[in-house]
């Protein structure tokens, strides 16, 4: 199945490339799925390969543009959405192109904290 979508994407008319992820081995939600994908193409980013998303609907285009927007400044942000939306991509994105990707990203679990515990640890 992955050699066909290969095969049909080195057809089109605009370059793309292929990461792969299948679940539930890379990932049973859709942000470790979308990751383990991504990762999938890292070798080929770092021969020169495709390095950006092709995103083609226009709301999720101005989601993208937001995102490179907010990383470049040294605002915090807060990510809120249903599970499965892609939020921790997002985060990870953000992190990657902010000027404080040199130092980790650190991911937390909030509904592992009561609301009072979580508000002293960040606030």
């Amino acid at each position: 199945m992955a050699a066909a979508v290969a095969a049909r994407l080195s057809r089109a008319k605009r370059p793309a490339a292929l990461g792969l992820a299948v679940y539930p081995g890379d990932g049973r939600s859709a942000e470790e799925l979308f990751g383990a994908a991504c990762e999938a193409l890292a070798p080929d980013q770092a021969n020169g390969g495709p390095s950006e998303l092709v995103v083609e609907a226009p709301a999720m285009r101005r989601l993208h543009e937001l995102v490179d927007r907010v990383a470049k400044g040294g605002v915090n942000v807060l990510l809120l959405g249903e599970t499965g939306v892609g939020k921790e991509v997002f985060a990870a994105r953000i992190h990657s192109a902010s000027p404080r990707a040199d130092k980790p990203l650190v991911k937390i679990n909030c509904a592992a904290f009561t609301a009072t515990l979580l508000e002293s640890e960040l606030f």
